[in-house]
């Protein structure tokens, strides 16, 4: 009976100790001559380029650098990165979709890359922070660029990154566009290495998932993960290998559940002749597990290839135009950021004397110095929350859920009291009287 209670304790010991030893090992790099052709790689000067740069901030305190390009459009697309890199190299696409169709590009650094190497490069603080940061963007955006239609869109791992962020159940964008996305070491799509450009230490690999499989998180700093670059092309922007917490925060652990999830229009385009992936697999997994998705196999081009060519700025801009008419359905309960510095005001659609808008308060009122005088009617329903509207010449009105009020042209009136607890929804239409 002693030797089976040894036995049983004694167990958990063993198997820690081989999970600590396998990480422990240290990591012998090997430089293959395979890879990615870098030589196809669009490296303008970022000189060349109509960019402006600032800081998102995000939920734990930290600022995560982007660049961005303001448009006139009612259209941000949002550009990541793929693995072992920052966001320079999608500049040239990001310009001509800007200059095309007007569109506002953003492309972040993502944590652990670039200037947002914040818990150094190719680190993240914690599993699943890359897509909070993402989260935390978005509603940034959402309040920046109330009445747009906000898309996500990424290269490589960067699309891997949309393709995990698309199936979750965090705030959505409105739709994506993955370009040669990377689904997971499991996919069928990825070639071995991914072509040559990643070295996995599998070995380390699989002694932190034992131990985070008991919820042993201690080491998950450990690098797992090295880039094949080629030494001319190394500067201190670039990251040389990710940790493992970095590397399962970028990488889809499912991509048929992320893909089956993801209802949002969607673009896909895959150069035929990428070294990383397999493009003839991808009409097999896309028509399987997102039927829906509008798949392009792009001629003659690589996998660095593909987000600098002129072809596939043309085929996104095409898409967008036809998204961007296509965008009437929506959902009046959805795309509400967390955080409301201000009242938003979304127009849902305009006519030559009317126009519906979504309003969105919490805890927001009118200026304490005057009253509305409006020179349109104003026919308003709360479809959430709680309001109080007030009158210089009659008693203030509340309104619950699926109360409503018209008021007249030039009708005098404040917004005394919304809901400080929660988001109150407006629907109102404008209209000529």
């Amino acid at each position: 009976m002693t030797n089976i209670v040894v036995s049983l304790l004694s167990f958990p010991l063993i198997y820690l100790l081989i999970a600590v030893v396998l990480v422990l090992i240290p990591v012998r790099r090997h430089y293959s001559q395979e890879g990615l052709d870098f030589d196809t790689l669009n490296r303008a000067d970022i000189a060349d380029f109509r960019v402006r740069e600032s800081y998102f901030k995000v939920r734990d305190g930290s600022d995560i650098f982007y660049r961005y390009m303001p448009g006139a459009s009612r259209l941000v697309v949002v550009l990541l990165h793929g693995s072992g890199t920052e966001g320079r190299y999608l500049l040239p696409l990001a310009q001509q979709l800007n200059a095309s169709s007007g569109v506002t590009t953003i492309i972040p650094d993502l944590r652990g890359h670039g200037e947002s190497a914040l818990a150094g490069m190719g680190d993240v603080g914690y599993l699943g922070q890359l897509e909070d940061d993402l989260e935390d963007m978005h509603s940034a955006l959402r309040s920046e660029y109330p009445d747009a239609r906000i898309v996500l869109a990424g290269h490589s791992s960067g699309g891997g990154l949309a393709v995990k962020y698309g199936g979750g159940s965090l705030a959505q964008f409105d739709a994506y566009i993955l370009l040669a996305p990377y689904l997971g070491y499991k996919a069928p799509t990825v070639r071995p290495n991914s072509g040559g450009w990643v070295q996995v230490s599998r070995r380390r690999y699989v002694g932190l998932s034992m131990l985070n499989n008991v919820g042993i998180k201690a080491m998950n700093g450990f690098r797992v993960l090295f880039f094949n670059r080629p030494q001319a092309l190394a500067d201190p922007l670039q990251t040389d290998s990710y940790s493992y917490r970095l590397n399962e925060s970028f990488s889809p652990q499912s991509y048929a559940d992320d893909l089956r999830a993801n209802k949002k229009p969607m673009l896909v385009l895959v150069g035929e002749n990428d070294e990383a992936f397999y493009a003839d697999k991808f009409e097999a997994v896309f028509s399987k597990y997102s039927p829906g998705a509008d798949l392009q196999i792009v001629p003659n081009l690589t996998h660095l290839e593909l987000p600098g060519s002129d072809r596939v700025a043309d085929l996104i801009t095409g898409w967008l135009d036809k998204l961007a008419t296509d965008f009437q359905m929506g959902n009046i309960f959805e795309n509400i950021p967390e955080v409301l510095p201000g009242e938003i005001f979304e127009s849902l659609a305009e006519g030559a004397d009317m126009k519906i808008e979504r309003i969105i308060s919490r805890g927001h009122t009118s200026p304490e110095a005057g009253w509305y005088d409006q020179a349109q009617s104003e026919w308003v329903m709360v479809l959430q929350g709680k309001a109080v509207i007030d009158f210089p010449d009659k008693a203030p009105m509340t309104l619950a859920e699926g109360d409503y009020i018209n008021i007249k042209a030039h009708e005098k009136h404040r917004v005394q009291w919304t809901d400080p607890d929660r988001e109150t929804i407006w629907l109102a239409v404008h209209y000529q009287s």
